[in-house]
């Protein structure tokens, strides 16, 4: 079985932590539920899934305050402080960028005003083929990469559109984490003047290839009703390739049963508390693989949990029927799991999956948790650094530097050499 502890919209702002901030309590409520009552349901948990509004504006201070509560849950729970995945949402967008950079704003732009989903996927690989258009289309959310996501293996980039992670999964089955972006045109605009949001655009290139004895699980901010998506294709490609899609953004919980998929929407973490109907909550979630009829099923097992009416303390969905904690679903896997004949699109390649118990994976979160002049002196001691690394950032470089410590056979020296480096600034 695998479990998760599934939040999104936690909306973390500049003040958050301060001694007036009033949803501190809020979250040490979360906190407290975590440790008294989640055990007592579910015996481990491996890992926290995050669907994005991590931040308020997408600025550093909201994300420093973020990896300190999430990795406080970590510690509680005694999982690796890695072990948490993430996309961004609209609110990890920094409008400050999409307002002052006329470069970025034309962009979107282009992007938002193709006629179709195939006009669309054609505009965005021509961008993403070029290094200028894609560097600026993606700079809207450097802090949530550089500042956040990076630690965790969850980044965002041009030649990542998505990151994919696996774990294993009872006997011969594979668990692959899917993060998938759906802020590429999000910016200031986002509210029209009549109180519509804009519509978000999801391609091609983020909807993974099917795997043998692979169940998807991904991560999107904004559900499929918030797509430019008007005859269902993409949503209807997704359901036949994601069996559990978890999703935010929307602040109200809803869960939708298919054939082959589950679509949980969460529900905000932090919601506004101006906005009508505030009713913070989040999830845990079980897998675990049964056998109806002599066939494997995937059964879900979703644990709402909703601050209670007095704002006291989180307790179990009273909607939910006959008194139970939980509700779940079953969810046939010969049929979700067939291969077929697609390739992937020619502007990507076949990306690596990244293991979440191999040692690349604890790397990167131990690395990029160094402070920069550590992280140097090391990429100099093993000569992993190039001269056409110059003017890139190490969150550009982690697929480049772990390759070069496998080719120069160092591996093992360089993941001592990083856990001396942090044993030395905890003395």
């Amino acid at each position: 079985m695998l479990s998760f502890i599934h939040l999104s919209d936690i909306h973390f702002r500049t003040f958050s932590g301060d001694p007036f901030d009033i949803d501190e309590d809020l979250r040490s409520e979360l906190i407290y539920d975590i440790s008294h009552n989640l055990t007592k349901e579910i015996s481990s948990i491996d890992g926290i899934l995050v669907c994005g509004d991590i931040a308020f504006s997408g600025q550093a201070i909201e994300y420093k305050v973020a990896i300190e509560f999430l990795e406080r849950i970590c510690d509680l729970l005694k999982i690796e402080k890695s072990y948490i995945f993430c996309v961004p949402g609209n609110h990890d967008v920094d409008q400050n960028i999409t307002r002052s950079s006329a470069s970025v704003k034309a962009l979107q732009d282009k992007l938002e005003q193709t006629k179709n989903s195939t006009e669309f996927d054609w505009q965005l690989s021509e961008m993403f083929r070029n290094t200028q258009d894609s560097s600026v289309l993606y700079s809207p959310i450097t802090c949530y990469n550089e500042k956040f996501a990076t630690i965790y293996g969850c980044s965002l980039a041009p030649n990542r559109p998505i990151w994919k992670q696996e774990m294993d999964f009872e006997g011969n089955y594979k668990l692959c984490i899917v993060g998938i972006n759906s802020t590429i045109i999000s910016n200031h605009e986002d509210h029209r003047d009549n109180g519509e949001e804009k519509l978000m655009r999801i391609g091609e290139i983020q909807i993974p290839s099917r795997k043998e004895n692979t169940i998807f699980l991904s991560l999107c901010h904004h559900p499929p009703e918030c797509w430019e998506d008007p005859e269902h294709r993409l949503a209807k490609k997704i359901n036949n390739r994601i069996a559990i899609q978890l999703y935010g953004h929307k602040h109200e919980q809803a869960i939708e049963y298919y054939k082959n998929a589950l679509l949980i929407k969460s529900g905000a973490t932090h919601p506004s508390r101006f906005e009508e109907g505030w009713i913070p909550r989040y999830n845990w979630i079980c897998l675990k693989i049964d056998k109806v009829d002599s066939c494997d099923v995937l059964t879900v097992r979703i644990y709402p949990r909703v601050l209670d009416k007095t704002s006291s303390k989180f307790e179990p969905d009273t909607s939910i029927p006959d008194g139970k904690e939980y509700i779940e679903y079953s969810l046939p896997l010969s049929e979700s799991m067939n291969l077929d004949n697609a390739t992937p699109p020619e502007v990507m390649p076949e990306q690596s999956v990244l293991s979440v118990s191999s040692w690349e994976r604890s790397f990167i979160y131990d690395f990029m948790s160094l402070p920069f002049l550590c992280r140097e002196r090391i990429l100099k001691k093993f000569a992993l650094g190039k001269p056409e690394d110059e003017g890139k950032k190490h969150t550009e470089l982690l697929e480049e530097i772990i390759s070069r410590a496998k080719e120069g056979s160092c591996e093992v020296q360089l993941v001592e050499e990083v856990r001396i480096q942090k044993e030395g600034l905890r003395e």
